[in-house]
């Protein structure tokens, strides 16, 4: 994945344009996990707050959801805040982990 760190755009603006657009493309289909936050540092040089900041905006559009343990997963293309149900993700955790509404 290509940022440019220098560029006009913020580096998590840039990150989260390029997820969405490889959930857009198919590459992850839903129920499929996206990279780990790990690995989205190592591919971008970005840092942990940059990437989670980045994984963030694609949660709150209902693009991706959590589930317990560090993993973030491609949601339905059916529409925003298809989410499995609260309950059976046995509790969200943080911030970043709330159920779309």
């Amino acid at each position: 994945m290509r940022i440019d760190h220098e560029g006009a755009e913020f580096p998590y603006r840039q990150l989260a344009n390029l997820l969405r657009a490889a959930i857009k493309s198919g590459r992850y289909p839903p129920g499929r996990r996206i990279p780990s936050v790990r690995a989205l540092m190592r591919d971008t040089g970005m840092g942990g707050m940059t990437v989670q900041r980045a994984i963030h905006v694609l949660v709150e559009e209902g693009l991706l959801y959590t589930v317990p343990g560090p993993r973030y997963i491609r949601n339905g293309a059916e529409a925003v805040g298809s989410a499995p149900p609260y309950g059976w993700l046995g509790g969200w955790r943080g911030p970043l982990n709330r159920p779309p509404s």
